[in-house]
């Protein structure tokens, strides 16, 4: 991602620059300026300048998309369901907005094989639509949209999900929802919602 904005950067200085050079040339070929009027003008001073002035607003642009960005960490995060728990490092996405239609909390995108060691191998079952009766009061739809279609995917709660820091463990609210297609969650093995660290 950041490879694509400094490639948008110097294709905007380029053009920047064939901005100016073709402006001086346009002001130099049809327009003349003396020092007759009372002000002594450089034209080329006066482009630069022009040119000087885009340029630090795209920097400027550039260091706020950057700066207050999370798409570009992870945290890693304690998952514990009935009594298994298992810990895993997520991609945070300022980019997720999925919410669980209940209790409209974010929703945490699991991969199946970490949500495999949850529920002891049932997840082939889920997927097939038989839902084991002691999952039954955890299990819940979640609607998402994708490449502007709707689809459904299993969620859950979990008994506790928190943030592991170095000294200390910040309990969250969010909906797990198991990952159906396999995503690859930027190497990562889940998807964490920006929205979900918000009050840390």
């Amino acid at each position: 991602r950041k490879l694509k904005f400094v490639f948008s950067f110097f294709i905007f200085l380029t053009l920047i620059g064939g901005i100016v050079y073709f402006s001086f040339n346009f002001i130099d070929r049809y327009l003349t300026l003396t020092e007759n009027s009372g002000e002594l003008q450089n034209r080329t001073l006066l482009l630069l300048s022009i040119a000087i002035l885009f340029s630090i607003g795209l920097i400027k642009l550039i260091f706020i998309m950057f700066g207050g960005t999370v798409s570009e960490k992870y945290v890693t995060v304690k998952i514990i369901l009935n009594n298994t728990a298992i810990t895993v490092n997520a991609f945070v996405d300022s980019g997720n907005t999925a919410i669980d239609p209940i209790d409209l909390s974010p929703v945490l995108f699991l991969k199946r094989k970490n949500a495999e060691k949850l529920f002891a191998g049932c997840i082939p079952e889920f997927q097939a639509g038989n839902i084991p009766e002691k999952y039954r009061s955890i299990i819940r739809l979640i609607p998402i949209s994708k490449y502007g279609k709707t689809e459904i995917l299993y969620g859950f709660r979990a008994d506790s999900v928190r943030i592991v820091k170095q000294k200390t463990e910040e309990r969250i609210k969010v909906t797990i929802a198991l990952d159906k297609e396999g995503g690859t969650y930027c190497g990562y093995e889940a998807l964490m919602p920006s929205a979900a660290l918000e009050n840390l």
